[in-house]
C-alpha cells in the first residue's frame, strides 16, 4: 500500500518509507532503514518513490509532530541489518541482501519480477492472440447477441471497463488496475467470437473474487497459471458442447502454450 499526502515543507512534516511483511525487498529494506527525514520539495515532487516496484507493500508515511510514527516500525533494527551485510558500497550491501533473500525465497522473487516487467512493459495480465471459435461462430454481436448484453452489464454493473480495440494488434485480454483493490479492464477485437469474451470475463471474476489483487496475483505462479487455465477450460467446454472437436485441439493447444509462457516468464 502506498499513501500520498500534501503538504507543506513549513509544516515540518517528515516522511519514513515504511515496509510491511516479511518478504520486503533489499532496496526498499534499505530506504527504510533511513528512518524519519525531513520532507523537502524535491520529496513532494516523488522522489522518494523513485524505487516502486511490482508487488510492493512499503507505505510512504508522513508525520508532523516529530513524534509520531508506524506499529511496527524499526528503523534502527533495519539499519543494523544493512550495516551487517557484506559489502563496503551500499550497492554492494543490498546485492549481498538480495542473495540471502533469494537462497530462500528464489522463485517467489522471480515471479515477482515477472509481474513487474508486465506491467512496466503494458502487457496483460491474461491475454490470447487467437479466437478460434470466431472461425465457426463469428462475432458475438452476430451469434448470441443476448448473453453478450449480459456479459457487458455485468462488467459495468463490477466496475469493469471494456473497450474495443479496431487497431488491428490482434490481442484481446484482461488488464488489472495498477492500483490493488480496484477492477481492470477488457479490451477486445472487433468482432471477437463469445467464447473470447467468456474467456476475459472469467478473468475479470478471478480478479474480482480475489478482491481485485490484480498484477499482485500474478506474483503467485500457481494462483496465475490457476487463472488462465480456468479461463481456457471455459472456452474448451463451450466447444465441446458445439461439437467442435478440431477447436478444442487447438484451444487446449493455447491453454498449454500459455501455461509455458508463464512458467517460462515469457509473459
Amino acid at each position: 500500500m502506498r499513501s500520498f499526502f500534501c503538504w507543506c515543507p513549513r509544516d515540518g512534516a517528515e516522511f519514513a518509507w515504511v515496509p510491511h511483511g516479511s518478504e520486503t525487498c533489499p532496496m526498499c529494506l534499505t530506504i527504510a532503514s533511513n528512518g524519519w527525514r525531513k520532507a523537502s520539495k524535491k520529496t513532494m515532487k516523488g522522489d522518494h518513490a523513485d524505487h516502486i516496484h511490482g508487488n510492493c507493500d512499503c507505505e510512504f508515511a508522513i508525520r508532523f509532530d516529530g513524534k509520531s510514527t508506524v506499529e511496527g516500525y524499526d528503523p534502527d533494527a533495519l539499519r543494523e541489518q544493512y550495516d551487517n551485510a557484506e559489502g563496503s558500497t551500499w550497492k554492494q550491501k543490498v546485492n549481498s541482501m538480495r542473495r540471502d533473500q533469494y537462497k530462500v525465497n528464489g522463485e517467489k522473487i522471480r515471479a515477482q519480477k515477472r509481474a513487474a516487467y508486465a506491467r512496466r512493459k503494458g502487457y496483460r495480465m491474461m491475454h490470447t492472440y487467437d479466437d478460434p471459435i470466431r472461425e465457426k461462430l463469428g462475432s458475438a454481436e452476430e451469434s448470441h447477441p443476448k448473453k453478450l448484453a449480459k456479459i457487458k452489464k455485468w462488467l459495468i454493473d463490477n466496475g469493469i471497463k471494456y473497450r474495443i480495440d479496431t487497431s488491428g494488434r490482434k490481442i484481446m485480454g484482461y488488464m488489472p488496475n495498477p492500483r490493488p483493490g480496484k477492477p481492470g479492464e477488457i479490451v477486445m477485437e472487433s468482432g471477437a467470437s463469445i467464447s473470447a469474451w467468456m474467456h476475459e470475463r472469467q478473468h475479470a471474476l478471478d480478479d474480482m473474487n480475489s478482491g481485485w489483487k490484480g498484477f499482485r496475483n500474478m506474483a503467485n505462479i500457481n494462483k496465475y497459471i490457476e487463472f488462465e487455465s480456468k479461463a481456457y477450460d471455459l472456452e474448451i467446454d463451450f466447444a465441446q458442447k458445439c461439437g467442435y472437436d478440431d477447436i478444442v485441439k487447438r484451444l487446449r493447444k493455447l491453454k498449454q502454450e500459455a501455461i509455458d509462457q508463464i512458467t517460462e516468464g515469457d509473459v
